[in-house]
């Protein structure tokens, strides 16, 4: 099985940093959302697709002397290995509009860009600059480049998307004679109602046969990856030793919450089986909706601990003031505190979403996928400070250096007029735990550095003081 090591669940869904108090973006309102996937190329190469889609409502456009408005935005992708930059592209983009009042909530600039790459481990950034606010915000990955195994059956990343269609156009977004428009963010429900998906499948077992056919399974689980939704298997003949798989999964019958897609492949001929899955996330805000309790909010139908597991979530952005309340109330007063916890939180009431609560899942989800080991990752340091702060501007990696425990330094540019946070190993079992930030109100230690040195003890290994 092949998986993807997403952010947002990897995710990558990546949204640039909302303000922990106001649900507002903390670099103004530009936003944007970042995924990717791995395609088979020639040799030991891999193909990686980087999708974006920035927010046009969070750009800021100016009037030409045409009397028309536009927007201007740079996007630099970079890799690296380590700390060295292997390759960047940096290319300039322009919007127009007639007039101001077209730009609404909602609307997502797409694009995307490849890269021919090697196995092996690496980190993604991706820097947005709007270019007449100035503002400029960038989000960072770990990746990993899994090679194709070239003698068996073997299955792409999946590419979701808003629409797919027969193109057979030189346009950037077309590919084996389909115009796949990515959806970065992999947010369905009001606006998508249909998850649309990209996969290309190779070594089938393919002689020539016109008889010769492959299955294909769909399968949609919860977070806990339990199988929530099944849909009927298809049988495909073959046309060579490769197919492309695209089609689209209605999504009506899935309440509001994160999800996996999970499509299987088995080549008939050869019983091998193949399959690949991604994670997405379905919102509505008839889920949340109304001045009261309604049947279909969510917590309604919540028992005791579950609303305990879903206040323990919201524990890093509640307050003392809100932990105590909320100790005081009765069942259904605890369910109708969440229901108006994230209701007073929605920075537009007026749109069919509720940003802020889809940015916290992410980060959540984030969170989980990234640092979980020992425990969740969302209950690490790394995992509070991602929540609650979004991810920083720029990542110190320190490993392996003679004398110390690793250890990553994260710089914020935007609060506070710049602050960093210290994490470190101290326990070498991967757990980073926070030993100092320059942040308000967080810890601080400026003698940090002795907290990571590794002395010998007398009796033999290395010890952290």
């Amino acid at each position: 099985m092949r998986l993807l090591s997403k952010i947002w669940g990897a995710v990558f869904p990546l949204l640039v940093c909302l303000s922990p108090v106001s649900g507002r973006p903390a670099l103004g309102d530009h936003r944007f959302e970042v995924d990717y996937a791995q395609f088979r190329m020639g040799g030991e190469y891999v193909c990686l697709e980087v999708y974006y889609s920035i927010f046009r409502e969070g750009l800021k456009f100016v009037q030409d002397k045409e009397g028309n408005y536009r927007a201007n935005f740079n996007i630099t992708a970079q890799i690296y290995r380590g700390d060295s930059l292997l390759v960047e592209e940096s290319w300039d983009n322009v919007n127009y509009a007639k007039d101001l009042d077209e730009i609404g909530p909602g609307q997502r600039l797409p694009n995307i860009s490849k890269f021919r790459i090697k196995a092996g481990n690496y980190r993604l950034r991706v820097t947005v600059t709007d270019l007449h606010s100035g503002i400029s915000a960038s989000q960072e990955e770990g990746v990993t480049i899994v090679p194709f195994d070239p003698d068996h059956l073997a299955i792409s990343d999946l590419e979701l998307s808003t629409t797919i269609q027969k193109d057979t156009s030189q346009s950037k977004f077309c590919k084996n004679n389909f115009r796949v428009i990515p959806n970065p963010g992999r947010l369905y429900g009001t606006d998508f109602t249909l998850v649309y998906y990209y996969a290309e499948i190779y070594n089938l077992d393919y002689k020539g046969s016109g008889d010769s056919c492959f299955s294909v399974t769909y399968r949609v689980l919860d977070s806990n990856l339990k199988e929530v939704k099944t849909y009927p298997a298809k049988v495909r003949k073959k046309a060579g030793s490769s197919a492309v798989e695209v089609g689209a999964l209605p999504i009506a019958v899935l309440a509001s919450g994160s999800f996996f897609l999970d499509i299987g492949v088995t080549d008939i001929s050869t019983g091998e089986t193949a399959s690949v899955r991604k994670k997405f996330f379905v919102y509505r805000q008839a889920d949340f909706a109304g001045a009261g309790l309604k049947e279909e909010n969510i917590y309604a139908q919540m028992g005791e601990d579950q609303i305990a597991e879903q206040f323990d979530r919201i524990r890093y952005i509640i307050g003392r003031d809100g932990k105590k309340m909320f100790g005081d109330l009765p069942l259904n007063g605890k369910r109708q505190f969440l229901y108006q916890f994230w209701c007073s939180r929605d920075p537009d009431p007026t749109t069919p979403i509720n940003e802020y609560q889809v940015e916290f899942q992410r980060r959540f989800d984030q969170a989980n996928t990234k640092f979980s080991g020992l425990r969740e990752g969302w209950r690490s340091d790394r995992g509070r400070v991602l929540i609650v702060y979004g991810n920083p501007d720029f990542i110190e990696h320190h490993t392996a250096e003679p004398g110390v425990r690793d250890y990553e330094i994260w710089q914020y540019d935007s609060l506070e007029g710049g602050v960093v946070f210290v994490f470190a190993d101290r326990s070498g079992f991967g757990d980073y735990e926070l030993i100092h930030s320059t942040k308000k109100d967080e810890l601080h230690n400026y003698n940090w550095p002795s907290l990571i040195q590794v002395e010998r003890s007398p009796m033999g290994p290395a010890i952290s003081r």
